[in-house]
């Protein structure tokens, strides 16, 4: 609100021809002041009228310098009896352009945003704003829109070689956007983190279209990403000779200098020792069949189904499982007959008492 404004409020409300709140309006029989009814209006035009021909200048910027009217001086230099300290063509100039927008546009709400109100109409309680378009503006248009949607950081595909051989080097190949580095975990069956490290993302990389996307269902079309870059992470043989021998875990977090939030993403891989050459998955849940790694480790998403075992080079355990089996079998079946004949001579001897 420019200060001619503000300073023929505070005059027409010191007059008593209007107040700044309800509470005073009700207790002086004055109006609520307001910039945009016509009746307010006209008083602020009154008093702004007035201080341009009595020369007014408000006691605050009595002190500044006509012609830099925005910077204060040093109350030691100024000289009293210079009149060119108090010039008041700048004063009048603010008057006038204040009083010709209250002439054309018919109300006193004056701002320095991005619209200007353009009508009101107290009998239909409308509002019509209009966007101040200033050629002179330093910005265009869509200058800012890039703020208006966060770019957060997004994993948008992870290759691992599956299975590892302990004591090696693990590679993984990660696809983002929007993200300056990377931070790795590689957990072990036990929980404890045997390597992690934090990788920048090259971003003049390309994108590796033979990468397997980390989840199909999502369909990424990867011609609509621009900033798609792929990074290498390389696990140490030293740390891998620590991977434990079958279930183990690595979690990629994607990270953002701009943006908080990270991409996590998490995926299994199992490893062996370079001795051990045939391995079976051996479920923990029943009813699952054991298979050869080779087949299905791939597609193993939980570590609680599978555990990892060296293949038995005789199948007597196996044929002691099915003798266990039909044993137990055999044992439920005779409880349950046993159970039927009882429960009927019972009903029997209920029905003959």
């Amino acid at each position: 609100m420019p200060w001619e404004v503000i300073s023929a409020m505070e005059n027409a409300v010191m007059d008593g021809k209007t107040s700044f709140s309800r509470s005073g309006a009700a207790s002086k029989g004055t109006s609520w002041l307001s910039v945009i009814i016509p009746t307010d209006v006209e008083i602020l035009r009154g008093y702004l009228e007035s201080m341009k021909n009595l020369n007014h200048v408000p006691e605050p910027l009595s002190y500044l310098d006509s012609g830099l009217p925005l910077v204060a001086f040093d109350a030691n230099t100024i000289d009293d009896d210079n009149d060119d300290n108090n010039d008041v063509s700048y004063y009048t100039s603010r008057y006038d352009s204040t009083i010709l927008w209250i002439d054309d546009a018919g109300h006193a709400m004056i701002g320095n945003g991005p619209f200007y109100l353009d009508s009101y109409s107290p009998e239909s309680r409308s509002i019509r704003i209009i966007s101040f378009d200033d050629k002179t503006y330093p910005f265009e248009r869509g200058t800012w829109s890039g703020f208006e949607r966060a770019a957060f950081p997004l994993i948008m595909g992870v290759d691992i070689k599956n299975p590892i051989i302990q004591g090696e080097q693990l590679h993984v190949d990660v696809a983002t956007e929007n993200s300056d580095s990377l931070l790795y975990f590689v957990i072990n069956a036990s929980g404890h983190v045997i390597s992690s490290s934090t990788y920048d993302v090259a971003y003049d990389a390309v994108y590796d279209d033979t990468m397997n996307p980390m989840d199909d269902s999502l369909n990424y079309d990867m011609n609509q990403f621009d900033s798609v870059t792929h990074t290498k992470i390389t696990v140490s043989a030293n740390d891998t000779a620590h991977l434990s021998n079958g279930a183990n875990s690595i979690r990629i977090f994607a990270l953002s200098d701009t943006v908080l939030k990270p991409d996590y993403y998490e995926t299994g891989f199992f490893a062996f020792g370079s001795n051990e050459t045939d391995f079976t998955l051996t479920p923990v849940l029943p009813g699952i069949q054991n298979a050869n790694l080779s087949d299905i480790a791939s597609n193993a998403q939980s570590n609680d189904i599978f555990s990892l075992q060296p293949v038995s080079s005789n199948d007597e355990s196996n044929e002691n499982d099915y003798t266990n089996i039909y044993y137990l079998m055999l044992v439920v079946g005779i409880i349950s007959i046993a159970s039927v004949i009882v429960m009927r001579i019972i009903t029997k001897v209920r029905k003959l008492d």
